[in-house]
């Protein structure tokens, strides 16, 4: 059942300064989730941009605000065995 659409776009630049800030990096991401982030490199803040972008369409889509939302709620699991197109 579809309870909602939800779509969301951030900012590469506001994340790039976010990655430094912990608090923000521990309220709405889990370990594996920081640890897969900091794991890109130079890539970290477009990493970060894309699944905070996903987390609040997520939210969106259940008619939900991400501030309610629990990190435990929603977590973003990389699957190693995914190919890009």
């Amino acid at each position: 059942m579809c309870k909602g659409l939800g779509l969301d776009l951030c900012e590469i630049a506001r994340m790039e300064t976010l990655l430094e800030n912990q608090h923000f990096l521990e309220r709405y991401f889990g370990e594996e989730e920081i640890s897969y982030i900091r794991s890109k490199g130079r890539n970290a803040a477009q990493t970060l941009a894309g699944i905070f972008a996903a987390k609040e369409a997520l939210a969106k889509a259940l008619g939900r605000s991400a501030f309610c939302m629990t990190k435990q709620a929603c977590r973003f699991i990389p699957c190693p065995d995914a190919r890009r197109n």
